[in-house]
């Protein structure tokens, strides 16, 4: 190895163990078994230096509270058994709710069981976090989760009602809670825009809590879980939403592909269709069971 080349690595592990000592790993065990004790099924950290470009500026955790220095992302898994059960039998069979109002009925279902259960506690879990940390000295915002899919807006390449395609940093919530979790290690992003984890695919749901509190950030997963020639949830997507037009983007210097996402096909169409129910999280090969 150069010379030059030994410089510049000790340098970097010098750099990176003054950056660990001014962590408290103490509060970040603390922080997590918390988590975990309100219900949280995975959590993980991320510290306030891995937002950078191309993630967007006044989003960042230090955007939203000055000085914060971690954002704990943590999630909910979803029922398989929810997401896989035959809706359309179901409906087709019934004698209690009139045809006209099955899709609704169908729509409401999946709804209550995969979303407003699943928010109403990361939300709970999120204030009493944010409150915990704050009782211990460090101001901290808990960021509720997303009711709908932002997550491509922050990729770019998002077609909206207007047909006009947002550039990246573009977005209607002020955190993006899919790539916060690919920063604090929990997962790798898809080309669906959702976040994978090991432990249970895109079959979660997601929210963060931003703290000025010192705490130690998790490793980034090195495995890339969304295969670059796998693209079943564009190809069992009954809106058309994902679209078979790639692109690159790279976040903490891993680079991944996303497929062109019509935001308006999939909330509108999505609802109306009887055959979505969040198919790109349904279809998609990583951890299926669990």
């Amino acid at each position: 190895m150069p010379h030059e080349v030994r410089i510049y690595v000790a340098e970097r592990i010098a750099k990176k163990d003054v950056a660990l000592m001014n962590v408290d790993r103490n509060l970040t065990e603390e922080v997590k078994a918390y988590a975990e004790q309100l219900g949280a099924d995975l959590v993980g950290i991320a510290s306030s230096d891995r937002f950078t470009p191309p993630y967007p500026e006044g989003h960042r955790p230090q955007d939203i509270i000055p000085n914060a220095k971690s954002a704990v992302v943590f999630i909910i898994r979803n029922l398989c058994a929810g997401l896989t059960c035959n809706w359309e039998k179901m409906m087709k069979d019934t004698r209690m709710i009139p045809k006209p109002a099955q899709k609704m009925a169908r729509n409401s279902l999946y709804q209550a069981s995969g979303y407003v259960t699943l928010i109403q506690e990361l939300m709970h879990i999120g204030h009493r976090l944010a409150i915990y940390l704050t009782d211990k000295g460090y101001d901290s915002f808990n960021i509720p989760p997303s009711y709908d899919d932002w997550k491509a807006i922050w990729h770019g390449q998002v077609d909206l009602t207007c047909g006009g395609i947002y550039p990246a940093g573009e977005a209607w919530h002020p955190f993006p809670h899919a790539i916060a979790g690919f920063l604090a290690g929990l997962g790798d992003l898809g080309k669906s825009h959702l976040l994978l984890t090991p432990q249970f695919g895109p079959r979660h749901r997601i929210a963060s809590v931003v703290t000025v509190a010192p705490l130690e950030p998790d490793p980034v997963i090195e495995k890339r879980l969304c295969p670059d020639s796998c693209i079943i949830c564009i190809e069992k997507c009954p809106t058309n939403a994902l679209r078979n037009e790639l692109y690159e983007v790279s976040y903490n210097g891993r680079t991944m592909k996303f497929a062109r996402y019509d935001k308006s096909r999939c909330l509108k169409l999505g609802m109306e269709n009887p055959g979505c129910g969040g198919q790109c999280g349904i279809v998609c090969p990583v951890k299926k069971k669990y």
